[in-house]
């Protein structure tokens, strides 16, 4: 009898330690489901993210090529404004070397500023270059 009396009790400490033992893998199974789909999780999360920079980057990179664009017109016709204008100035000048010459006044008495022209015709010159100017800034604003 004294083996019976302790088969009981070893019977139900062996079915304890099973149980345990299968208790204790699914807690464990259970645990390491959790941590991968975490990893899961911010592996998606850090994917995300720099997808996100990335099309930030882009966005950005767009909107650089855009005001460059914008800036490079913005120069190409103030450059094409100047150059009108230098253009009208330098007709300017030519005309009323013409006409200074035509006057009588060498070139040395122009190249000194030595030249008085009548005021009809110096406002007639100065009328021509006002056109010009202005017809320079309605061409190029």
């Amino acid at each position: 009898m004294d083996k019976n009396k302790l088969v009981l009790p070893i019977s139900i400490l062996l079915g304890c330690i099973i149980l345990g033992s299968f208790y204790y893998t699914s807690q464990l199974n259970k645990q390491q489901f959790i941590e991968k789909q975490q990893q899961i999780d911010l592996q998606a999360k850090k994917e995300a993210d720099q997808a996100k920079a990335e099309q930030d980057k882009a966005q950005q990179d767009a909107e650089r090529a855009r005001a460059a664009q914008i800036q490079s017109d913005a120069n190409a016709k103030q450059n094409a404004l100047l150059d009108c204008m230098t253009r009208a100035h330098e007709a300017y000048v030519k005309a009323v070397t013409v006409a200074c010459l035509a006057a009588g006044y060498s070139q040395a008495d122009i190249d000194n500023l030595k030249c008085y022209l009548p005021q009809t015709v110096s406002k007639n010159q100065d009328d021509e270059q006002t056109q010009s100017q202005n017809a320079c800034v309605k061409a190029y604003k």
